[in-house]
């Protein structure tokens, strides 16, 4: 498209609500894609969060995934410390990476099949995705389910994650655990 034809494109679809569109200068195509560590953990070394995984932004997976690895990190460490071991040794951390993985792949898989399905030209994934979301919208309890079901996590839930602590219920000063 040319500048011109692109401004146009832009201020009809935000119908005029930014007023016109100035100068639209280089433009490049930034394809979704989603990325994954080859490990998690090292000696000592752990990623987590987006050091350790990225996806595009689809209903925050990135955030809850990111959350849980923090989570699933401090019952590792608190294993470890428990248990008298040094939480930074491999040993202690292969649990971290076994959850991690199982949990970030799957949601990983999850976000590109989605990403697909949006660009497909295909019309038989298009009119699935169009009638799946229209289902979706059409009965809240199997929207809710699904949002459910889209935040859990692969695998065990994280001690963290797993209550909410009452105002008092946090562990004593000192406790390994966390």
């Amino acid at each position: 498209m040319t500048e011109a034809e692109i401004r146009d494109a832009i201020e009809t679809r935000l119908k005029g609500l930014l007023g016109a569109v100035g100068d639209i200068g280089r433009r490049a195509s930034y394809p979704l894609s989603s990325l994954s560590a080859r490990a998690f953990t090292a000696p000592r070394a752990v990623l987590v969060g987006e050091a350790a995984h990225a996806m595009p932004p689809i209903g925050a997976q990135g955030l809850n995934l990111g959350l849980r690895d923090v989570a699933m990190l401090a019952d590792a460490v608190a294993a470890a410390l428990d248990d008298g071991r040094d939480p930074g040794s491999m040993a202690a951390l292969r649990p971290y990476e076994r959850a991690r993985r199982a949990d970030v792949e799957a949601r990983l898989l999850a976000v590109d099949m989605l990403n697909r399905s949006l660009v497909s030209g295909l019309l038989p994934l298009q009119l699935a995705r169009g009638a799946g979301l229209h289902v979706m919208a059409a009965v809240p309890a199997l929207k809710r389910a699904l949002m459910r079901r889209g935040l859990a996590p692969v695998g065990p839930l994280p001690t963290l994650m797993r209550r909410r602590p009452e105002h008092g219920d946090l562990p004593a000063s000192g406790s390994a655990r966390i």
